[in-house]
């Protein structure tokens, strides 16, 4: 295909680009009318002059007398404002009955968002416009109501989780061996090689029969009750 045949060089109704608008500033300094302008950035003169209404400020010059220039970041500024407040309006915007059934229901009924919509569905009650859970959550995040924040929602808190506690032996019912004199004891006393390591010593006993516990004495020294 040939260049001739290339549609994607003469776009119109293309917004002005920050290169654009400093390009617009130097050729205003250089004394440019905005046909002139508008002729060598291949856009219409309309545009070139709202481009220009927009972006131009009052500034204090040395002499402390005020001029009207034309800022380019200034005229980007207002742009990008007025680009973000595109888009669809609230569908709860004009609708204040609803807007006040839900601040009633959150606030002094302490109801959660969800149930709000599921009562409202329930009861078929009628207002202007309908919204989604989803949607009112959204409203609440963006603080769309007067009255209502994240704080006035219900907390939401994961399940309690079993806490097993620990139990303890009290020192009463265990019997310390000392090094010189041992207890009589049922059973054997092993030691680990070079007589080091894990010595376990069982006997038994009538108020312990049924309770088992391990006791640390010195070098690992180590009761058990059967």
């Amino acid at each position: 295909m040939s260049q001739s045949h290339c549609t994607t060089t003469s776009r119109r109704f293309k917004h002005i680009t920050v290169k654009e608008r400093y390009q617009i500033e130097i050729l205003l300094k250089e004394k440019k009318r905005p046909s002139e302008i508008a002729r060598l950035l291949g856009k219409h003169k309309r545009t070139i002059e709202r481009e220009i209404a927009r972006g131009t400020v009052r500034m204090l010059n040395h002499d402390l007398t005020y001029v009207d220039k034309y800022c380019a970041d200034t005229a980007e500024r207002i742009y990008r404002e007025k680009a973000a407040n595109k888009g669809a309006c609230l569908k709860i915007g004009h609708d204040h009955e609803l807007a006040n059934y839900i601040e009633k229901k959150i606030i002094q009924e302490k109801y959660a968002p969800d149930a709000v919509i599921g009562e409202i569905r329930a009861k078929s009650l009628k207002f202007k416009t309908s919204i989604c859970t989803k949607t009112l959550y959204n409203y609440i995040d963006k603080e769309i109501f007067a009255n209502i924040t994240n704080k006035d929602l219900p907390v939401k808190r994961a399940p309690r989780k079993n806490r097993h506690k620990r139990v303890r032996v009290a020192h009463n019912s265990l019997y310390l061996i000392d090094e010189n004199a041992m207890l009589p004891y049922n059973g054997r006393v092993s030691a680990g090689p070079g007589g080091k390591g894990e010595n376990h010593c069982e006997f038994s006993h009538n108020r312990h029969r049924q309770a088992a516990a391990d006791f640390s004495f010195r070098e690992n020294f180590y009761i058990i009750f059967d």
